[in-house]
């Protein structure tokens, strides 16, 4: 079984909830990924017995720094236990993006 058998699986028990942007599967030069608008996912499991960080996700504008010895991200990325879970998060994240920002008396 690839990770292209695997990823089909996945998506098939996600149903077919309407997305934002379509969902592309690429193979790159470190293996495979699924394009998901900005969004790129992958799937690459640590060495751990832990499952809930298995799927990891970034935008295209994603940026961090080396801040006292710690990276601080842009929150434009994170891991989950699915596939799923990270198209949500994507789709969260956009939503929080594009939330219109108040400013005014309070």
């Amino acid at each position: 079984m690839t990770a292209f058998d695997t990823l089909a699986a996945v998506l098939e028990a996600c149903g077919p909830a309407p997305r934002r942007y379509p969902i592309e599967h690429k193979k790159g030069l470190l293996g495979h990924y699924t394009r998901y608008g900005p969004w790129k996912i992958t799937f690459d499991p640590p060495p751990i017995p832990v499952r809930n960080c298995d799927w990891h996700f970034v935008h295209d504008d994603f940026d961090a720094e080396l801040i006292d010895g710690t990276w601080h991200g842009n929150g434009l990325g994170g891991s989950c236990a699915s596939f799923a879970d990270a198209l949500n998060e994507c789709d969260e994240i956009e939503d929080d993006r594009m939330a219109p920002t108040l400013i005014g008396d309070a």
